[in-house]
């Protein structure tokens, strides 16, 4: 299982820069309509990242509760999940630095 959600985790990394870096480049706002580029929208969308990763935070404890998870699996998810909002709040702040 450890593999599994070390995957977990670096899907969800690579998810994030993924989309950071083609909304920095322009890619998706060239698809997605005209004016929807720069740091203050891909902030707001970070920012709602950051509350999705609060949430699995809960969701989480909650299966770690109901005994879905166990402990170590718990806390290596948690672990990853904390680490990911660590990383969403640095280049929200970096964003909200450079606008």
């Amino acid at each position: 299982m450890g593999r599994n959600t070390s995957r977990i985790g670096l899907l969800a990394i690579s998810m994030i820069l993924t989309r950071s870096m083609k909304y920095k480049t322009g890619f998706i706002s060239r698809g997605r309509g005209c004016g929807r580029t720069g740091d203050a929208e891909l902030a707001r969308f970070l920012t709602i990242a950051m509350g999705s990763a609060s949430e699995l935070e809960y969701h989480l404890l909650l299966a770690r509760d109901l005994n879905f998870l166990t402990i170590d699996t718990h806390e290596t998810l948690t672990t990853q999940t904390v680490e990911i909002k660590r990383m969403l709040t640095s280049l929200i702040q970096k964003l909200r630095a450079e606008s």
